[in-house]
């Protein structure tokens, strides 16, 4: 495993993105909160690891901080960061039972700090029974230092028992607050699989477990209803999306639910878009947005045979903002080449698209597009180049918190799975590092400073630079309002952990 080097700062140049190190074959990264990025990944052992880039791009761990293994295979699930430049690891670690020639799995969380220190040791063993069948958890942050964590386990270490589901929650310190074995979901099917985890503002945690949801709040359990997460949840309920055929036509449509499960909009479903005909078979995809707001951005494939992303916001009343079948997210005149598939990852108002193979286009390029809070394309026609590198197919982006993103990913193994990072600012250049939204005077501390001279602006006692005006924009509505400097008050007073605060629910 190698390292570039650590004085280097964001490249600029898209066909040579910063190396952090080879032999990688998985990643997650997330902020450091101070516009870097935490990075854990792990190599072929598999052994788990974690670095931090800070947000001038420099490597700021020599080497990075490897994670106790407690058994024998360590598989990362996810990161998040929970404020006061801490993060949280989700990952499992398995121990090969020779008797049945299976690996069983067991949940374990810790959190890691901008010096590379693990806070919680060898890690919180979320399980009390093992899990054969899914290596697989999801968690997250539950606004107070901690998280929840979903997770499926059995009685049975030889599989033949049904799986069950559960939720456990883990405060700052790593204690666990549901008990030692955590709260039993599937009370009423048989068998359960946790497949997503979500929270919205009043703190209601959605659980996934198939084509089945369950809302836990502070109580404990509150209701289950037949019905899958994978669209966005808001704060006063869940949107379910989902298709169905009427004849040779496949149609997309939505459906909300609110806090207490009952339907919304009178019992009607909002329908959104044709994403299969009889002339060419089609698909579509969802990724979730920001908090607060319901956009939707999904794929479909046109006759040319070419994907298609396409951009629609659902108004919380049921309306549309788009015409029936949104607007395209790529120019039109790139509509008819091949490799340019719709977007596959969402993060706050950035996502990304492209191709990682040789197309007709201009060979291997990777695009981000940027939306604003009405779901408006920023960058036309297609967005700006982030990479020429060849992309094994997984790879992670998170928010530089000045309204741009940073994006790993790992290359193909053929030439070490090398382990490259980039950052582009909210002007859709490479290695440009602006202000950080709330930080109007620049010096990298947002304070009460900064929400005053919000409040000048505001009443005209002075006048406000660009660069600065977008730093005022704290909840993205494109307005300085007193809201704005509100953020930063709460920001200060630790009730929120992170600016912008459309990107609280998106990290």
């Amino acid at each position: 495993m190698c390292v570039d080097n650590c004085e280097a700062q964001w490249s600029t140049d898209p066909t040579q993105n910063k190396v952090l190190y080879s032999g990688v074959v998985n990643l997650k990264i997330c902020t450091d909160g101070t516009g870097g990025a935490f990075v854990a990944f792990q190599d072929s052992g598999p052994n788990l690891y974690f670095s931090r880039v800070d947000r001038n791009g420099v490597h700021t761990l020599v080497q990075p901080t490897q994670f106790p293994l407690n058994f024998d295979a360590q598989l990362l699930q996810d990161i998040v960061y929970v404020g006061n430049g801490e993060a949280l690891i989700l990952y499992t670690d398995a121990v090969f039972d020779p008797n049945f020639f299976t690996f069983e799995h067991q949940v374990f969380v810790n959190k890691i700090d901008t010096s590379g220190s693990l806070l919680w040791g060898n890690g919180v063993n979320v399980t009390t029974n093992t899990n054969e069948k899914f290596p697989e958890a999801h968690f997250v942050y539950d606004r107070e230092g901690g998280c929840y964590v979903g997770y499926t386990q059995t009685q049975n270490p030889t599989g033949l028992d049904f799986l069950d589901a559960y939720v456990q929650r883990l405060d700052s310190s790593g204690n666990k607050l549901l008990g030692n074995t955590g709260l039993k979901l599937n009370v009423i099917n048989s068998e359960g699989s946790v497949s997503s985890i979500d929270i919205n503002d009043k703190l209601d945690v959605y659980v996934g477990m198939g084509l089945y949801t369950m809302r836990v709040d502070s109580l404990g359990l509150a209701w289950g209803q037949e019905l899958p997460i994978n669209g966005h949840i808001s704060d006063n309920g869940l949107f379910e999306f989902f298709s169905e055929f009427i004849g040779q036509q496949k149609l997309l449509k939505v459906r909300k639910y609110d806090e207490n499960g009952n339907l919304s909009w009178g019992g009607n479903e909002v329908l959104i878009d044709t994403v299969y005909d009889s002339q060419h078979n089609g698909y579509f995809g969802f990724l979730k947005a920001y908090s607060g707001g319901n956009d939707i951005w999904y794929g479909k494939t046109p006759p040319n045979s070419n994907s298609e992303g396409r951009n629609q916001v659902i108004r919380s009343n049921g309306s549309l903002q788009y015409s029936f079948g949104g607007i395209s997210l790529i120019n039109t005149s790139l509509q008819s080449k091949s490799g340019v598939p719709f977007p596959t990852l969402s993060l706050s108002k950035l996502y990304t698209f492209g191709s990682d193979q040789d197309s007709t286009i201009t060979g291997i390029e990777r695009y981000v597009q940027k939306v604003d809070k009405q779901g408006n394309l920023q960058w036309q026609p297609i967005g700006n180049v982030i990479t020429t590198r060849k992309i094994q197919g997984l790879y992670s982006l998170t928010n530089d918190l000045s309204g741009g993103g940073i994006m790993a990913w790992y290359e193909d193994p053929a030439s070490g799975s090398t382990l490259r990072i980039q950052q582009i600012s909210r002007n859709g250049n490479l290695g440009e590092v602006l202000p950080l939204t709330g930080d109007l005077n620049n010096d990298s501390s947002i304070d009460s400073t900064d929400s005053q001279m919000i409040l000048d602006f505001i009443t005209g006692n002075i006048q406000l630079n660009q660069n600065q005006l977008e730093s005022a924009d704290t909840d993205g509505d494109t307005k300085i309002t007193v809201n704005d400097a509100s953020n930063i008050r709460r920001l200060e007073a630790g009730e929120i952990h992170i600016l912008p605060v459309y990107f609280y629910n998106s990290n």
